[in-house]
């Protein structure tokens, strides 16, 4: 069941993530998104899959400034949602990242 927790987390995170795009970007579910993404950070991503993940994090990160403009040009509202759910996804995962960027700095200060 432990073993199965750290991706649960992670899925759980995608979808709150993409159900606080849908219905608004809101302050109390910043929190939320927090916390998933830091339990995702200590449990789910190895350290075999540390540079992956902290790369593709730096991606999500430059790119979505460009999605963000590309997402107003849509109509009827659409690019307000999926930008809400851009805006989502990146503190979800930028906290799970942040806690693997310090597991990583801690283990290089160790040696």
């Amino acid at each position: 069941m432990m073993k199965n927790l750290g991706p649960m987390v992670f899925i759980v995170g995608i979808l709150v993530s993409l159900l606080v795009g849908g219905l608004g970007f809101q302050e109390p579910a910043v929190y939320v998104l927090l916390v998933l993404g830091v339990l995702v950070g200590i449990l789910n991503i190895q350290e075999e899959e540390v540079v992956k993940y902290l790369v593709s994090i730096v991606a999500l990160l430059f790119s979505s400034a460009e999605l963000y403009r590309l997402f107003e040009l849509l109509p009827f509202g659409l690019g307000s949602v999926l930008g809400n759910v851009l805006r989502a996804l990146v503190v979800f995962l930028s906290s799970a990242a942040a806690v693997v960027a310090l597991r990583v700095l801690i283990e290089l200060a160790r040696d």
